[in-house]
């Protein structure tokens, strides 16, 4: 998802997203993955009013700077919530 369309989500849309990210998805490929990461962490932040202190462009580099506890995640298909909140934390 794009920055632009993550802004225009409502509030139901955004609950969708998260109640999907509470299940592993075995169609979805490591890419796919991390990408789900980093904007489940950038919704998280947008609803918590803290994304001025959390732009995308640093989600992207702490997402990028955890690549091998990402696709340990992804191997054990821990759902994305749970490996973004990881994720989040270790960066915060």
């Amino acid at each position: 998802m794009t920055v632009q369309q993550m802004d225009m989500m409502t509030k139901e849309e955004i609950v969708a997203f998260e109640k999907k990210c509470d299940v592993f998805d075995e169609n979805q490929s490591l890419e796919d993955y991390t990408t789900a990461i980093r904007d489940y962490i950038y919704l998280w932040r947008r609803i918590g009013e803290s994304r001025k202190y959390y732009t995308i462009d640093r989600i992207e580099k702490d997402v990028e700077s955890q690549p091998e506890q990402i696709k340990c995640f992804y191997i054990e298909k821990a759902p994305v919530s749970y490996a973004a909140v990881d994720v989040d934390y270790c960066c915060g």
